[in-house]
């Protein structure tokens, strides 16, 4: 484990419907007490989503963002951390800071 890691738009190119895993298995690899930095882009996440389950999550195969966002807000909401930045900005189209970052600490045991 790590006392803290970053993952810049590494998580960016899966489903959407995989970010709930893949940032629980992010956390998973922090210390008690350290601290994760997750900066990536919503738009390919979505596009790399079955249409069908888009249609199924959103009544539509284009959800708008603050659609997707209120989705990530809640899969993520449950997860073992303590979220210290959770900023959405659908105006971001920088590659490098994404349109949603977090930062966050693993609480101690």
């Amino acid at each position: 484990q790590y006392e803290s890691a970053m993952a810049i738009c590494s998580l960016s190119y899966r489903p959407l419907t995989e970010l709930g895993h893949a940032i629980e298995s992010f956390i998973s690899v922090i210390k008690p007490g350290g601290r994760g930095y997750v900066a990536l882009d919503i738009t390919p996440m979505v596009n790399r989503e079955d249409p069908s389950v888009l249609d199924d999550l959103f009544g539509t195969t284009t959800p708008i963002f603050h659609e997707v966002e209120d989705y990530i807000r809640e899969r993520l909401s449950n997860l073992k951390c303590n979220y210290l930045i959770f900023d959405f900005d659908a105006e971001n189209d920088n590659p490098y800071d994404g349109n949603l970052r977090i930062v966050f600490e693993v609480p101690q045991e």
